[in-house]
Formats: C-alpha cells, structure tokens, sequence
C-alpha cells in the first residue's frame, strides 16, 4: 500500500510539472516573440527623388505689378512698413500683424497669410510669379553627364511655390553604381534675390527671411513635405549631402501591428506612399477640419473640403502643440491619430556639408543645354575691365545661387528584418520534449486519452443502457466472433470422438 501511494505522489508531482512547462510553452508561442536579425548588404542602389525649391516662393516685381497679386502686394507692403518702423504697430494692419507682439510672431504670422494669400489665387496665375526653370536651375549633371529639364517634373508646393523634383517617377529611372561625391547629381540653382543685370529690380519678396534654396530627399511617391523635411541651403554656398540607406521590414500580425496601406491616409495622400509621416500629417488635417472647418494647404487636401483662406489664420494659429491638456485646443498626435509603422520602410539619412561659393577666382559657367545669360565669362568678354567685371558677376553668384551636390555616401546599407524567435514548430518540438521528460507521454498517448474521455462521456451521457461495459447473453449469442469459437470448438470435440472411438478398436483387436 505504501509503495502504491508512493507512486500515485511521484506521477501526480511529474505530471504537474510537466503540465506546468507545457502551459509556458504555449503562453510563449501566444505572445509572439520575435528577434531583429541586422544585415550589412552592399548592392547597386536607386538613386532617390531630389526635390529642389527657392525659398523665395514669388518674384516680388512680378507681385508688384500683376493685379492678381494685388492681396499680397497688401502685405509686403504693411509688413515692409513694420520693419521700417522697428517692428511697431502699424495703420492700416489689414492681416493683423499687430495682434501679436515679438518680432518672431509678427514675422510667423506675415508667413504663414501669405501662404494663405497664395493659395487663394489659382495655380494658373501664380505661375506668373513663381520661378520656371531656365531662371532657377541654371546647371544640372549626373555622374558628369548633363541632365536637362526632361529629367525634372514640376512639384506646386503651398510654402515654396513651383518646386522641382529630379528622377521623379514620370520623368527617368537613375541608378547609383558608385558612391562618392563626384557620381551624383550636382545642380546649380539661382536663388536671386535681384535680377542679373540690374541690382535695382528686387526679386526677393520682403517676408522672406532667407536668401537660399531648399531641398528634400526622398523616395519615388513619397511626400516630399517641404515645410516640415526639407533642408535649407544658403546662397553662396556649395552644399554636399550625403546619404545612406536603412531598410526595415516588419512582420504582419500577429507579431506586430504594421499595415501596408491606410484608407484614411490614402484619401489625402492618394499619390502618395503609405509612411508613418503621411498618416500624421492626414491626422493632423483632419483635426483642422474638425477645429477651423476649412483644411489648411500645407498638408493633404480632402476631396470636397473648404481650403483655408487669410480669415482662418487666427483658428489655424491656435493649432499649436500646447503642453496644457485643458487648453481647447489641445492635440497630442501620437495618442490621438494611432498611426501605425508601415510593414516595409526605407530610410534615408543624410550628411550636410558646404563651403563657400564660388571662390574668387572661379568663373561661373552654364551648362551646355542652357543659354549663356548668366555666364561670367560671357558677360565680361566685351567689357573693357574683364577682372573687374568677372568678381561683379561672382559677387552676385555669391548673393544668389547655390551649388547642390546629392550623392551616395557608399553602397552598403543595414537592413533589419524581423523574424519569428518561437513558430509553430518550435512549440511542438517544447511540448513534446517536456511532456516526454516529465509525463512519458507521446501523441499516441493523448489519442488514447482522448478515446477514454470519449468512452466516459457517451457513458455519463447515456447511462448503462446504451454504453454497456459487460455484454449479456443475447450479445454472445449474436457476435460472429462466439460463433466462430463455438463452431471450432463443435469441430475438435468431434475430431476427439473420433480419435477416441478409433483408438477403443484398435485396442479390442488387440
């Protein structure tokens, strides 16, 4: 008896240790571990969209003139008059800059109406105003073989005005085969601020308070966001960005939670590539529409609703990320719009570098697909003092242009892949090794526990009359089986008799 109990202890410890490693084993595969396995790939890379603006967004002589700027004309006109007088309040103030009182807000809020001045006028008569490309990309080569304007498309941005955009998707396909600074794109853009032949003739509207150009770096259908991503380049400078590529892929549901698309980003974004940036710009919009009942043109327009006009400015500035959470404008993006990483995502990071633009002794040239307009050398060939002339002419280069340089830093790039650290696989492989150590059961076993459960409930479920463990009389009469048995036995029994009469005859011979 003693042994028995023993055993009956040791089986019911070794089967709730067992029964224990298994419940851990399946908890583990539920919460879906994973693992981020870094690669360091090296390989021939797509050459990414470099977009291209003038922080200037309007040629302020063409605003001065054109009746259609005439709102904006208004407001570098009041604004100019601020300034003059220290940044005091003026008469009249039509757009309210003396509601405000830093320096920096009066100038934030001269910024940001003009963007909403300009976005009332339609494209068609900005144009007038906005910079096309002879007078704004006056050189352009990649790994030192000319590019031209087909290789640009036009890119209207809200802040900016007519931006540009190289190896956009309708326009080529670069590839970068080596790395370095000399096989890139390198581009010579004007940033005028006053015309080439006259110093007179302002270019530069009097709210822009950088003289410079502007550019973003990106993939092909990404938006470029200007006004939130892009980098600005001082005029006078030569400007080298290097980049690097980071690629990331995620794993689905049930490991994490990134998506692919997101209907809601898309219909802002419809164009555009789904990226975690997208889904919080979208977000943002909407909060807009919901607080200002109009969408501000900075961020991705809805099909149907209200734009923003110069009347809105006060609501849209009330937008601000305040720290307050009573404030009723209160808005935190990240807990609010739930935007989601995307499952496969590229990152590019960039290294700015610059130096100054153009040397004294430098000549600068045009391109060859260009005229030579804005050519030192041939401006200066007729001139009687050719030095004197040539150091004007790079004065205002300095004044007015900037050299970019886009290129790839190297060839190599991480890439981190999420894997599964526990599958399917491996829960199986755990169970059976713990329930085998500690149980000695195997999935034969289970299927015989499975049969026995089985028996027990049909038993529970219809009792002795239908789940009869002891068979009766009428059972062995009817089992083949017992006929079987009983004919065989009929069958040796007469085979003895037999044996036994033979045997009883041969004996009384005898």
């Amino acid at each position: 008896m003693f042994v028995r109990i023993l055993w009956i202890v040791i089986i019911t410890i070794l089967c709730a240790v067992g029964i224990y490693f298994a419940y851990v084993t399946i908890k583990t595969y539920l919460s879906h571990p994973m693992d981020v396995v870094t690669a360091l790939n090296y390989d021939t890379q797509n050459f990414p969209v470099v977009t291209v603006c003038n922080l200037n967004p309007y040629n302020y002589s063409v605003v001065q003139t054109n009746s259609a700027f005439s709102a904006i004309n208004t407001l570098q006109t009041q604004y100019t008059t601020m300034v003059q007088n220290n940044y005091s309040n003026i008469s009249p103030d039509t757009y309210g800059l003396n509601t405000v009182s830093t320096i920096y807000e009066k100038t934030e809020r001269a910024t940001e109406t003009l963007v909403l001045l300009a976005n009332s006028i339609s494209v068609t008569q900005r144009t007038a105003a906005m910079f096309n490309y002879e007078n704004f990309v006056r050189m352009c080569s990649y790994n030192g073989i000319s590019c031209t304007e087909s290789n640009f498309s036009t890119y209207t941005d809200a802040t900016y005005g007519t931006c540009y955009q190289f190896n956009a998707p309708d326009t080529s396909d670069y590839m970068a085969f080596r790395s370095g600074s000399t096989f890139g794109l390198t581009i010579l853009l004007l940033t005028q601020q006053f015309t080439f032949d006259n110093d007179t003739v302002p270019v530069i509207l009097p709210t822009t308070n950088n003289a410079g150009a502007r550019i973003g770096v990106g993939y092909k259908t990404e938006d470029p966001a200007m006004e939130s991503h892009g980098i600005n380049v001082p005029a006078g400078h030569e400007v080298l960005v290097g980049i690097e590529l980071t690629k990331i892929t995620r794993l689905k549901k049930p490991y994490s939670n990134c998506i692919d698309n997101d209907t809601t980003t898309s219909n802002l974004y419809p164009n555009n590539m789904y990226t975690l940036d997208t889904c919080m710009r979208s977000c943002i919009q909407r909060f807009i529409i919901s607080k200002c009942g109009c969408a501000d043109p900075r961020y991705g327009m809805p099909s149907g609703a209200k734009l923003c006009v110069q009347s809105d400015i006060n609501c849209l500035r009330a937008l601000r990320d305040h720290q307050n959470q009573n404030y009723t404008y209160y808005f935190d993006p990240l807990s609010s719009c739930n935007c989601l990483s995307p499952c496969a995502e590229s990152d590019l990071d960039t290294t700015i570098t610059m130096a100054r633009f153009p040397a004294p002794t430098y000549s600068v040239l045009n391109g060859p697909e260009t005229d030579l307009l804005f050519s030192c050398s041939a401006q200066c060939n007729s001139s009687s003092n050719q030095q004197a002339c040539v150091d004007a002419c790079n004065e205002w280069y300095a004044n007015n242009s900037v050299v970019i340089r886009v290129y790839y830093d190297g060839l190599d790039y991480v890439e981190y892949d999420e894997t599964p650290t526990f599958t399917l696989t491996t829960m199986f492989n755990n169970l059976g090794g713990q329930l085998g150590l500690w149980c000695a059961t195997s999935v034969i076993s289970f299927i015989e526990i499975a049969m026995l459960l089985g028996v027990l409930c049909a038993y529970g479920i219809y009792g002795r009359k239908h789940a009869r463990i002891n068979p009766n009389d009428d059972d062995f009469e009817n089992d083949n089986r017992m006929k079987n048995v009983n004919a065989l036995k009929n069958e040796l029994d007469e085979h003895d008799y037999i044996d036994h009469q033979l045997r009883q005859r041969a004996n009384a011979a005898k």
